[in-house]
This record gives structure tokens, C-alpha cells and sequence, in this order.
């Protein structure tokens, strides 16, 4: 069997591409994970106990009338599966049917592989009795528990769940970095706490999720450009933007991306904030700083230029060009060693430059 394991092996991601379209196409993926990730970490699962099986069987492992699939490694498997699935709420027949393109996926995956005809006949009744000997063990424990015991493993799931909600909620509203999640008409389904606080000024903790903050209000701060986004096909984009908000007029840049859905059962757009008003206050402030300290050069008798590191004419004031008698145009780019230092002097002031522009 070591042919169908190398066949497995090297076709887990053509696995997860085909269990996903068969999910996608016959509905299953509106009660499934949203995350690429969970749908590679089920075939992985499923893939460890086929190798398994191959290992331990060097024909298709045949079922009995005897047979003791608690005892059996393929059905544990199966039995584990189960567990975890009657604890989430999953009926049995959904479950059976998205195993059943599970199988056909592994079936697909071997038939694309073109062996002989009479390997290629061994390795899909294998694949076959894998899944049966699965799906009886799968069966089996779930039809052998008693009702009591279903009904405290559903109490004790739905305990552990909105424990976990409430850490992800809590760990959203603890991120400072504000966001803001939109569904697909763009109106605002979420924001955390440093949202809300950026957006209305209220620092309180949980305001969007359990307040309505903004919640079902057309978010109107991006405007045209989040609409486009929304028609588009780009996975990202980002803008900056001057709004009025609560604490008066700032500079915005909005992050926006796409919500990592392979199922498409959540679509919408997260977009992140980061307030850059100071940012651009201090760049403004640094223009305008510029700006004087050129008419300063512009007006005094005094010869004046900027170079870069290299040397080059970034800009001269116009008692430079009087004296050199060349338009602005013509200075810029000259290199200043090359012009006018003496060429015995002119490799040391080269290498000299450099530390003096790091010194200061």
C-alpha cells in the first residue's frame, strides 16, 4: 500500500479543494467552519488514520458480522469524531452526508492518479472499506448513548461555547487598534471598544456588542471608496481620510479587507483605523518649516545649496545661481566635489561627506 500512501500524502491540498467544492456546491459549508485552515486540519485528521490503516492492512479491510469497532483503529477514529460533533448540535444525517463527499473526494484523488487498471481497483476498495468501517464506528457511538448522557454533553458544550465567545469578545474589545466590522450592505455589525471610543467619545468596554452603538447604521465615514471596495475584487485596500467626529476634525487611514470566509456564509468588510492627525500636523509643520527656511536663503546675500548623500544639487538659492550664472534647472543634479572641489582634495571630501551628514 505504500503507493496509495505516497498518492494521499501528496494530495492534501487537491483533499481540501475538493471537499471544499463539494461542500460549497451541495450547501454543507453554511454550517462549517469559515477557515481554510479548519477544512486542512479534517482531511489531515482523516489522512493520519487512512496511512494508519494502510500500514496495518496489506488488503481492504473486509467488515464482519462480529466485528468489535470499539476496538477497532479505524472506527476510533470515527468514534472520536462522533463525540465531537453530537457535542456541537451536528445531526447525525448531515454529518453522514458531508462524510460521504469526504470519501468521494479520496476516491477522486486516486482515480486522477491514472494507475493500472487492477491497482487502481485495489486502492479504491480500500478507500471504500476505510470509510465504511468510519462510518460504522461513527454510527455506533452515536446510537449508543442514552439520552440523559446527550442532553449533559450538549449543557456542557454550550457552557464551553459561550465561554469562548466571551474571551474573543473580550479579546476584540481589548485590541487598541481600532475596528470596525460591515456586512454586506455595509452597515456596521460590530466595532470594538477603541472604535467606539475614537468614533463617539464613550471609552466603554462592550458599548457596540451589547449597546447597538452604530449597530445597523449605514457607516458613513469612507463614503464612495468603501462602496467600491465592496463591488470590487480586491482583497484590501487602504485610504486616508479627514473626518469630524466625536473629538472634532482628524485624519484617518482606514485599513479595509475582506473577511476570510472560504465557506461564504459570512461575508462582509473589516476595516481598521489609525488616527495619523498628529502625524500630519508634525508633517505639516515640517513643510511649513521648510518652506521659511527657503525664503530665508532665497533673500540673503549668501551662497546656499542641499545636497543629497552623493553630493548632487538637490537645491540652490538664487545668490548661488546669480553667481554661477546657470537657471535652477541646470544646477540641479550637478555633483558639488565634481564642480567645485580641486581634484587633489576631491576623493577625501567624497569620503568625508557621508560622516559629517550621520554627525550632524
Amino acid at each position: 500500500m505504500e503507493t496509495l500512501i505516497d498518492i494521499v500524502r501528496r494530495g492534501e491540498d487537491r483533499l481540501v479543494e475538493r471537499i471544499l467544492a463539494y461542500a460549497k456546491d451541495r450547501g454543507y459549508s453554511q454550517y462549517t467552519s469559515t477557515l481554510l485552515e479548519a477544512w486542512r486540519i479534517s482531511v489531515a485528521g482523516l489522512s493520519r488514520s487512512l496511512l494508519a490503516a494502510c500500514r496495518a492492512y496489506s488488503r481492504p479491510p473486509e467488515l464482519g458480522p462480529d466485528e468489535d469497532y470499539a476496538r477497532d483503529p479505524i472506527a476510533a477514529f470515527g468514534i472520536e469524531e462522533a463525540r465531537k460533533h453530537r457535542e456541537r448540535g451536528v445531526p447525525l444525517g448531515m454529518f453522514l452526508g458531508l462524510l460521504k463527499y469526504y470519501r468521494q473526494s479520496y476516491l477522486d484523488l486516486v482515480r486522477e492518479a491514472r494507475r493500472g487498471p487492477e491497482e487502481e481497483a485495489r486502492f479504491l476498495l480500500f478507500i471504500e472499506r476505510f470509510f465504511d468501517r468510519l462510518e460504522i464506528g461513527f454510527i455506533v457511538e452515536w446510537t449508543s448513548s442514552p439520552a440523559e448522557g446527550l442532553l449533559e454533553e450538549l449543557q456542557a458544550k454550550n457552557r464551553q461555547l459561550t465561554n469562548e465567545k466571551n474571551e474573543f469578545l473580550t479579546l476584540v474589545e481589548s485590541i487598541p487598534l481600532p475596528a470596525i466590522f460591515l456586512d454586506e450592505s455595509l452597515r456596521v455589525k460590530f466595532m470594538n471598544q477603541a472604535a467606539a471610543e475614537l468614533l463617539t467619545g464613550d471609552p466603554t468596554p462592550g458599548l457596540s456588542y451589547y449597546g447597538g452603538v452604530f449597530q445597523g447604521e449605514v457607516f458613513p465615514l469612507l463614503g464612495r471608496e468603501l462602496a467600491d471596495f465592496a463591488a470590487g475584487r480586491a482583497e484590501e485596500r487602504t485610504l486616508e481620510r479627514e473626518v469630524s467626529i466625536a473629538g472634532g476634525k482628524r485624519h484617518l487611514e482606514a485599513k479595509m479587507k475582506r473577511m476570510m470566509d472560504v465557506s461564504r456564509k459570512f461575508s462582509g468588510i473589516i476595516v481598521t483605523l489609525s488616527d495619523r492627525t498628529d502625524r500630519k500636523r508634525t508633517e505639516e509643520a515640517l513643510r511649513e518649516s521648510e518652506r521659511r527656511f527657503r525664503r530665508t536663503l532665497e533673500t540673503v546675500n549668501l551662497l546656499a545649496v542641499q545636497l543629497d548623500p552623493e553630493g548632487n544639487l538637490l537645491f540652490a538659492n538664487d545668490y548661488f545661481l546669480s553667481l554661477t550664472g546657470w537657471t535652477r534647472q541646470e544646477a540641479e543634479g550637478k555633483n558639488w566635489f565634481d564642480l567645485f572641489v580641486p581634484p587633489e582634495d576631491r576623493e577625501r571630501r567624497r569620503a568625508y561627506f557621508p560622516e559629517a551628514l550621520r554627525a550632524g
